[in-house]
């Protein structure tokens, strides 16, 4: 056998639930706009808005220009230092040290077009190293009667 049980619920409970109903999506608004008005730009570690243009102080890896974070490039600068056979590559905040190209024997940038010098096997035809094996590749240019 079961066994209901009615609750009766006055109508002022009724509308302090629905009340609440209501209350809770303003609430959780009210805040994320907060959170947003109060939220500085990325690059920003203080400011009096959240334009870009409002920044007081930046975080580490940026400077202030004007009211403005701009992105230092360590890569143009001696804070890139990255170690042999590798290359830095300028990120938003920093830099990242990559790997050469199994071409090169230390280079300047991605890829066979970029290195200092050509790796064993491998030799320098205009201003890109190529293996040496490569039958595709003369050895020199034809001559054209």
């Amino acid at each position: 056998m079961f066994q209901r049980t009615l609750t009766v619920v006055s109508p002022a409970q009724m509308e302090e639930s629905c009340l609440h109903r209501k209350l809770l999506p303003a609430v959780w608004l009210c805040s994320l706009l907060a959170a947003q008005a109060n939220s500085c730009p990325h690059a920003c570690s203080v400011c009096s808005g959240p334009d870009n243009d409002l920044c007081k102080e930046c975080k580490t890896g940026w400077i202030l220009h004007n009211y403005t974070c701009v992105d230092i490039d360590e890569c143009g600068s001696e804070l890139g230092t990255c170690s042999p056979n590798t290359y830095c590559f300028n990120i938003e905040g920093s830099f990242e040290c990559r790997g050469c190209d199994v071409a090169c024997v230390g280079c300047m940038g991605s890829g066979p077009a970029r290195c200092r010098k050509c790796a064993p096997g491998y030799r320098m035809i205009g201003s890109k190293c190529f293996e040496s094996m490569n039958a595709c590749v003369p050895t020199r240019l034809p001559r054209i009667l």
